[in-house]
């Protein structure tokens, strides 16, 4: 009748709940009428209300909010032989698709004001019912132009229905200006605006996103490198891990062997997380306190000294220490060991073993970009509550680990394009994004290239062993390069690539801990014979101290038994995570047998030791 009428017809359709946003629908159409009272009698709008009995308390809430306001609405702009706003409540059995089609094939527009949702099928419905009266037989009804949509911004149909007038349910007066132009709306616009949509609706049924994909399994092919998988993680942090299956653990024996027989060796090491536990980096509060120079980290421990100054003392060795701290960190840590060469900040700055001059991986002291990165992120900075800026030799970073993870996320990400922006003409500098920092620096600046550097350098002398150990993401470019190494410039050369802990990575192998690590180089130092032992094989924590000092003992005794035995004759006594202890002969010891009963397990001791009696005269207990 409404049709017949000429009335233009709003249609909404809604189960009543407060996020669908029906109360703000009817403000937003009660607005339209205030701004244009002429059009009360030409419009009308068709609420059918779905009952939600799962929340009865929204349910009857809304339902109140619903009713009040049509009342209200009609009072003022209708009468009660033509209101204004039609409210029709239903349950949802009782709107079968013949009748939802019936209905969306006669509206001239429809309303959806929803607050959140998710998949929203009515409006792909709204296009196809429209379609039919634009399709074939079209000439046999009366010519109108297809029907328009209004629909909120925080449905997910509005990715893919462009053709929709796309609105904020929240802001009453954009709501009703839209209503106002979908009935002003030109028939050229109303059909280009339902081909943009009609298309995309006829094409991507529910039988082609089936038919995709069952295309897409069938065109997954078997891998053929079979990987490792390790999850980590709890709950909603829970993450698999794939390896390849030839990650294994770091063969000891077999790089040590290599190591002696070697005759110009190349040693590159990470520094935190690798021979340095940086307990800075897991402790917020001391992260700032390093970052604003209030207080300074943790040096490390004397044995790690002391295993890289043996290393460095070696003149068949070339040692360098790579670390993304600042120079300062460095100089202070590790700066007293004569020989070590150091590489800070990614490399960017760095000297050579036996060499205190420290020289620039890129040329150029031009500074002049920080002035306008640092007044750019100061800015991001004063919006972001527990945001600091970090500036060194060669970056500046704007370091959010302490602000409110969703929001400093958001403003990061703003941050980024700007940079980006602002620095897009600058192809010397790049914008790099962290986890928790946006990171400004030069071009070309990294630990990978670096080692590429370094490699490159020797190639006229290059050495026979090399061995890169990293621990993070910042080390994935060394291994690589170490690989080329091997393949361009020296075959017959000895290179292992370590990771520290069990995790995907570039690396052929890896180490358990930094204590494995530190392990290894100490006992790259010793003169001791060593067998081939794998860091798989080691579970339980070292005890260096005492393992060590026990060989030095023995090596000086110069125990003619000891010189003569074989090694491999012997088996491997039971021992901790000591890489360094040689297989020592095994003196005969009685060994008690595991017995079915307690009885004949205690006739293997001597009979001196007698149980214990009980003052109740029941079981014998014995201790």
């Amino acid at each position: 009748q409404l049709f017949e009428a000429g009335r233009t017809m709003f249609v909404g359709m809604d189960r009543m709940e407060r996020l669908k946003g029906v109360p703000l629908k009817l403000l937003a159409f009660e607005r339209f009428l205030e701004n244009n009272e002429e059009y009360s009698k030409k419009v009308v709008l068709h609420q059918i209300g779905m009952s939600v009995r799962a929340r009865p308390q929204d349910y009857e809430q809304t339902t109140a909010e619903v009713r009040a306001l049509v009342k209200r609405i009609n009072e003022r702009f209708g009468d009660p032989q033509e209101p204004v706003v039609i409210y029709d409540e239903r349950e949802e059995s009782q709107l079968p698709l013949k009748d939802r089609l019936g209905l969306l094939s006669v509206a001239d527009v429809l309303l959806s004001t929803t607050v959140r949702d998710g998949l929203n099928r009515w409006p792909f419905e709204y296009v196809l019912a429209q379609s039919q009266q634009q399709g074939p037989g079209s000439e046999y009804v009366e010519s109108r132009p297809p029907g328009i949509m209004i629909l909120s911004d925080f449905t997910s149909c509005t990715r893919v229905l462009h053709g929709a007038l796309h609105v904020n349910p929240w802001q009453i007066d954009q709501v009703a200006n839209q209503i106002l132009r979908s009935v002003m709306m030109s028939a050229e616009e109303r059909m280009d605006r339902f081909k943009m949509d009609v298309d995309y609706v006829t094409l991507n049924t529910t039988a082609t996103w089936c038919r995709r994909c069952l295309q897409d399994l069938k065109n997954v092919q078997k891998d053929k490198n079979h990987k490792m998988y390790v999850t980590t993680g709890l709950a909603l942090t829970t993450r698999v891990n794939a390896m390849d299956a030839g990650f294994n653990a770091l063969d000891i024996g077999q790089v040590v062997t290599k190591y002696r027989s070697s005759k110009k060796r190349l040693i590159l090491l990470d520094y935190g997380g690798t021979i340095y536990s940086d307990e800075v980096q897991k402790d917020n509060i001391a992260h700032f306190a390093v970052a604003t120079s209030v207080a300074k980290r943790d040096k490390p421990t004397d044995e790690t000294i002391q295993i890289l100054t043996d290393l460095a003392a070696n003149p068949l060795n070339l040692v360098y220490v790579m670390s993304g701290k600042e120079k300062r960190d460095l100089v202070e840590a590790l700066g007293q060991i004569p020989g070590l060469g150091l590489a800070a900040e990614a490399g960017y700055c760095y000297r050579h073993p036996k060499n205190n001059a420290w020289e620039k991986l890129v040329h150029g002291d031009d500074q002049s970009w920080k002035h306008v990165c640092r007044a750019v992120m100061e800015v991001y900075m004063e919006r972001t509550h527990g945001v600091y800026l970090q500036e060194s030799q060669s970056a500046m970073v704007w370091q959010f680990r302490d602000a409110d993870p969703d929001f400093a996320h958001l403003q990061s990400k703003e941050l980024e394009d700007q940079l980006k922006v602002l620095l897009r003409g600058n192809l010397s500098l790049e914008v790099i994004r962290g986890a928790d920092y946006i990171e400004v620096r030069p071009s070309g600046i990294s630990k990978g290239h670096f080692v590429s550097y370094l490699l490159h350098r020797m190639s006229d002398k290059p050495p026979d062993f090399c061995i890169c150990i990293g621990d993070d993401a910042s080390d994935e470019g060394c291994y690589p390069a170490v690989k080329n190494f091997k393949l361009e410039i020296n075959r017959r050369a000895s290179c292992f690539t370590a990771t520290v802990g069990k995790k995907p990575s570039a690396a052929e192998s890896y180490l358990n801990d930094i204590s494995h690590a530190i392990d290894l180089l100490g006992m790259m130092n010793k003169k001791v014979p060593v067998r081939s032992v794998s860091s798989n094989a080691i579970s339980q924590k070292p005890a260096r101290s005492s393992r060590l000092e026990s060989l030095d003992s023995i090596e000086e005794q110069q125990d003619p038994e000891l010189a003569s035995f074989k090694m491999d004759s012997v088996p491997v006594p039971p021992m901790n995570k000591s890489v360094s202890m040689p297989a020592f002969p095994i003196s005969s010891t009685r060994r008690h047998s595991s017995s079915a009963t307690l009885s004949q397990y205690m006739s293997q001791f001597p009979s001196e030791l007698t149980p214990y009696e009980d003052d109740d005269d029941e079981e014998q207990i014995w201790f």
